[in-house]
């Protein structure tokens, strides 16, 4: 449990904290569920068939969770025709000339194609299930005490670099190196890096939205808030003061039942409610999204800065926003031992949208 007091006192990554529980899975473990049974059905092919079309099913690169909110373009003479995967990974495009067509499938940074014989009047299924692939995506994993998002990309299947974030001088050193980091197409950052990049802030700040103007993606969790917050201070309001470090630690522990805002996360927990577990003291919250869009959100208790007495506040919990050719996102969770159901789906589908 992490000591409120120390949390309170002390805002270096480094050195807070010492007693924060630590993530529990080794690689490879099983994270949690990953999808819906195999007895979900295709979706129904509804009146007539105008022209031909093609049903399938999309699955991540492990070859077994099922991918809500991909995008399918069919490409053919009269046009483009598209889709979008519910939240059991089907999808059902029609109204498609007869003739071979390519059929490509993205989210994110992930994609697949195909190439496929529709037939005039006919609905063509596929024979199996089409996997994204990571293909030419470069990721890298900034390490950090308290958080493990690794352990979900070894589950969704995904290759990366990992670069020793606990360590100071790695971990300084690669976000000052603007080559380096331009060298990926995404970057996680787990809660619990060091923090000596502080002393090169500006610079720091200035290498990552070069890096995401560019194209990259960012995925930032908890204590790791402060590189999106110095980066980004048009987006998403933390609490406490924006220019000190660790001000936002505020968080109380508790399970919420939070309001899940984006439509493809509803449509794959089949809820717009998602049970989110806050089990250790001083997680970073934010105040408002600002100019970022609201993932999920809730009510929350916190400290309030006399550290004392205790407040509630209905607040993002989870965001994201677009900045020139790149994406960045907040979660105020992470993949601890105490996921949930919910957060396991919630997390692999934000590592599937970068």
């Amino acid at each position: 449990m992490r000591s409120l007091f120390v949390c309170a006192g002390l805002f270096a990554l480094g050195t807070a904290c010492s007693d924060y529980g630590v993530h529990s899975f080794e690689p490879g473990a099983d994270v949690g569920p990953v999808g819906p049974d195999e007895v979900d059905e295709a979706p129904p092919v509804d009146g007539v068939v105008s022209l031909g079309g093609v049903r399938g099913r999309v699955c991540g690169p492990d070859g077994s969770s099922w991918v809500s909110g991909a995008l399918v373009r069919v490409q053919h003479a009269q046009g483009l025709s598209e889709a979008v995967t519910d939240g059991n990974g089907w999808f059902l495009v029609d109204g498609i000339p007869t003739g071979q067509v390519e059929v490509v499938i993205t989210k994110g940074s992930f994609s697949t194609f195909f190439v496929i014989d529709v037939v005039e009047g006919q609905i063509a299924d596929l024979p199996e299930e089409e996997c994204l692939e990571q293909g030419t995506t470069q990721i890298a994993v900034v390490t950090g005490e308290y958080d493990h998002i690794q352990e979900i990309l070894n589950h969704v299947g995904l290759t990366y670099d990992t670069i020793n974030g606990v360590n100071p001088g790695t971990s300084t050193a690669f976000l000052r190196n603007p080559a380096q980091l331009a060298a990926y197409d995404v970057i996680f950052f787990n809660c619990g890096m060091s923090d000596a990049w502080l002393q090169y802030d500006a610079e720091v700040a200035q290498n990552l939205r070069t890096f995401v103007e560019n194209g990259g993606s960012i995925y930032a969790s908890d204590w790791a808030y402060y590189l999106v917050e110095a980066s980004f201070r048009d987006q998403n309001r933390f609490s406490g003061d924006d220019y000190q470090p660790g001000s936002a630690y505020v968080g109380l522990p508790g399970m919420i039942t939070a309001n899940v805002i984006d439509p493809n996360m509803q449509q794959l927990l089949g809820s717009n409610v998602a049970q989110i577990n806050y089990d250790l003291d001083s997680w970073a919250a934010m105040v408002d999204a600002n100019g970022a869009e609201v993932l999920i959100e809730g009510q929350y208790e916190f400290w309030n800065q006399d550290y004392w007495s205790t407040g509630t506040r209905y607040a993002p919990l989870a965001s994201r926003f677009h900045y020139g050719q790149g994406t960045v996102i907040y979660t105020s969770f992470h993949n601890e031992q105490q996921t949930t159901f919910d957060m396991d789906l919630i997390l692999q589908d934000i590592v599937l949208s970068l």
